[in-house]
């Protein structure tokens, strides 16, 4: 049985690839079938922008772990005490 972390997990990251295509839409970075050549011309901006897409993967995984591993009830007692 797959466990709710898991499912929770793999919809974040599903939502996150569908954020990044809606962005490159949006501003015009998917334009046409052969419009990603021209990351052959820059390739530090490649180099850029596919560490900044893994380390916000990352981030997320990380953030996702924490949550999933905090103490239960910890949410609860930090707005109890505000």
């Amino acid at each position: 049985m797959v466990s709710r972390s898991k499912i929770a997990l793999v919809l974040m990251l599903v939502a996150y690839a569908i954020g990044m295509i809606v962005f490159a839409l949006v501003t015009g970075e998917i334009r046409g079938k052969f419009d990603w050549i021209r990351f052959a011309d820059n390739p530090t901006d490649f180099r850029n922008r596919f560490f900044f897409h893994m380390i916000a993967v990352a981030s997320l995984i990380f953030l996702l772990w924490k949550v999933h591993n905090r103490p239960r009830g910890s949410l609860l007692m930090a707005s109890a005490a505000a």
